[in-house]
């Protein structure tokens, strides 16, 4: 439409855009891994995107320098410093298409009673639980859309 009305197709395809950068986004979160230290380095925690545990090592030499009562805290600050790291990174990585996204108009102020755009969120893909270089987290790594049979982790999943 010209002449200062609704351009739908510049609207549609601004919105399939903003889409396509927030599911590349989110397949980037999904894949975030950290890893955290305590004690000196003596104890580090691995987490995934979503904060969760998916390895701790303790080095040999932690009982050297500390006691078997002091591990227990040490695992935890490693774990909570990992976690805060890995979703500092996830905000990070989203913060630029937040911005861009809240000047988008919602549709429904476009077209009475029509849905906002806003609501509709691609599904975000789990995390793993593999271990920091495994080889089933180094899959994950690579280009998702690059699949050569149903075997591999990225197969089926769509944003």
């Amino acid at each position: 439409m010209t002449g200062g009305g609704i351009d739908f197709t510049e609207i549609l395809a601004q919105a399939e855009e903003q889409m396509a950068e927030i599911a590349a986004i989110q397949k980037k979160q999904a894949a975030l891994v950290t890893t955290a230290s305590a004690a000196d380095g003596l104890v580090t925690v691995s987490v995934n995107a979503q904060g969760v545990v998916i390895e701790t090592k303790i080095d040999r030499d932690f009982l050297d320098e500390f006691d078997l009562d002091d591990l227990g805290r040490y695992i935890t600050q490693a774990a909570q410093a990992a976690a805060k790291d890995v979703q500092s990174q996830a905000a990070a990585l989203i913060a630029p298409a937040a911005e861009r996204r809240k000047v988008f108009p919602s549709l429904s102020e476009l077209i009475p009673d029509a849905p906002d755009i806003r609501d509709f969120t691609a599904e975000i893909p789990k995390p793993s639980l593999a271990p920091p270089n495994s080889p089933s987290r180094l899959s994950l790594e690579g280009d998702p859309d690059d699949h050569h049979g149903e075997d591999e982790p990225w197969f089926g999943i769509r944003a």
